[in-house]
């Protein structure tokens, strides 16, 4: 094969690589946080690492500490906000942003990357946090929201 055609498949081939790797940046962009997000933005801007909480579909959670922080803040009358984002069995996020003012919590899930869910975002507003104990299980949830809805935040498995 002549030189010219070496040259010609390497560029192609480099050109294509390149375009893949842009494509799986982009995808990911939105999962991975950065740094910038402040408390009244809205929701699924990235947050810091730190205010993350991972919780895979087998119940393992990551940055746990950072929930304990939020619930210390919350007992405070502190403003905060975390995101949490929950894995599917299939592998699909699904986040929720909690934000609290001080006095009340704003919940915002967006399943729109569950390929399986409602694929949608909703927003809801609560007044307040409560903690539910069993032998096998911790929950936390979102209470005297709007409709007169509990919604479940996070389960710690013992």
């Amino acid at each position: 094969m002549s030189d010219l055609k070496w040259v010609a498949i390497l560029i192609l081939t480099g050109g294509w690589l390149l375009t893949g790797c842009q494509d799986i940046q982009e995808e990911t962009a939105d999962i991975q946080p950065n740094t910038g997000q402040e408390l009244d933005r809205s929701a699924f801007s990235p947050l810091p690492q730190i205010d993350v909480i991972e919780v895979a579909s087998s119940g393992e959670i990551k940055n746990l500490n950072r929930f304990q922080t939020f619930l210390d803040r919350v007992n405070e009358q502190e403003p905060d906000h975390i995101q949490l984002i929950q894995f599917t069995s299939e592998g699909n996020p699904i986040f929720r942003d909690v934000q609290f003012d001080g006095s009340e919590f704003k919940s915002i899930v967006n399943s729109s990357r569950d390929s399986y869910g409602s694929g949608g975002v909703s927003e809801l507003a609560c007044s307040g946090i409560s903690k539910s104990e069993s032998d096998e299980r911790i929950d936390y949830q979102l209470e005297g929201c709007e409709n007169k809805k509990v919604v479940e935040l996070l389960v710690i498995w013992k």
